[in-house]
């Protein structure tokens, strides 16, 4: 099936030109819209921004998905025959982001609904049934399977979410996993996740110009950031279950590696601390190092520097056959984590 992308290259590259476009343009028109944020504690702006950029990764996806079913229909039947709902799924966790930015719901409401979109969207790209293992596999049940790929697939979208604080910061880190995942799908076969990561990357590539600056002229919102962590999460997911013995089940996480453990050892620290975990704060890294008098920019630079180092370890992992070692998983969250401790105990707390 590799082959069959490789020569049929053009089509790829079409919709990839079309969603870069409509991005560019539709964010464009968001900025003048003017959906805005008012800052509050949580924020690292001062002054009313737009929200609304998200609305131009939707309409990206939008543009992709038409012009793949009215110009190069014939590379339909290499998806899954599921794939009209598994689109459906990203369209309605974007408007469960576009929603919240608009009518602020409520937390358990949101999460609520987050449960629901992430176990539908595990059920449907599929979950894993084997445990990758030194030189083989272990079979898990069905049902751990499942609760085991909601879990990873809500817990991505409360991470990027919870990261999108920095302009360009969760914008480049995703474009950087994206692209790897989109390479590797490209190798192995996965149509799924080559259209799900090149279509982000675009999309992306369309929002940055308006925000990763000194004064961002719009955000994400929750409707880019719940729609572009779950795009990703199922992306990783595609590929994990197309190899071996869930060979890939470590890449995605271990892409963004920086990001889960800035947001799971904060929260981690928050509950220690008996600190409401709903509650708007800043203490995730990225947070406490603007608060420092980090500037968003260099900020920014540092978690995508991580970004593309966590990319060559991915990369390196996969061609030498580690990806599938638990233990090399381990010794990478080890590092990642020491490194967090480290900077906690650097950086003043701001809550």
């Amino acid at each position: 099936m590799s082959d069959v992308m490789w020569a049929h290259l053009w089509p790829f590259i079409n919709m990839a030109g079309l969603g870069l476009f409509t991005s560019l343009a539709v964010t464009g028109f968001m900025v003048l819209a003017g959906l805005g944020d008012t800052p509050n504690a949580r924020s690292n702006h001062e002054r009313v921004t737009p929200t609304s950029g998200g609305v131009g990764l939707v309409a990206a996806y939008g543009i992709s998905a038409l012009a793949l079913a009215l110009m190069h229909s014939f590379l339909l039947p290499y998806f899954p025959a599921n794939f009209p709902q598994i689109l459906s799924l990203v369209f309605a966790m974007g408007l469960l982001g576009l929603c919240d930015d608009i009518f602020h719901l409520s937390a358990k409401l949101k999460f609520g609904i987050m449960v629901i979109l992430s176990g539908a969207g595990a059920y449907s790209v599929g979950f894993p049934l084997a445990f990758p293992l030194e030189g083989g596999s272990v079979a898990i049940p069905s049902i751990i399977g499942f609760l085991g790929a909601t879990l990873w697939v809500f817990a991505v979208v409360n991470a990027v979410n919870f990261m999108d604080g920095a302009n360009g910061l969760i914008t480049n880190m995703l474009v950087i996993a994206s692209f790897v995942l989109a390479v590797i799908g490209l190798s192995s076969g996965s149509v799924l996740s080559v259209f799900l990561c090149g279509v982000l990357i675009v999309g992306f590539l369309g929002f940055l110009p308006y925000n990763q600056r000194r004064k961002a002229a719009i955000f994400l919102g929750d409707t880019g950031s719940l729609l572009a962590g779950f795009v990703f999460a199922l992306a990783s997911l595609s590929l994990a279950n197309i190899s071996v013995g869930g060979g890939l089940l470590f890449l995605g996480p271990l892409l963004i590696l920086p990001l889960l453990a800035d947001v799971l050892l904060t929260l981690a620290s928050r509950a220690k601390r008996k600190q409401n975990l709903l509650t708007a704060h800043r203490d995730h890294i990225y947070q406490r190092l603007i608060k420092r008098g980090v500037s968003h920019l260099q900020v920014t630079w540092i978690y995508s520097i991580l970004g593309l180092v966590f990319a060559n370890i991915s990369i390196f992992a996969v061609q030498s056959g580690r990806i599938a070692s638990p233990v090399f998983f381990a010794i990478n969250i080890a590092v990642v984590s020491a490194l967090y401790v480290i900077a906690s105990r650097l950086l003043p707390r701001t809550s």
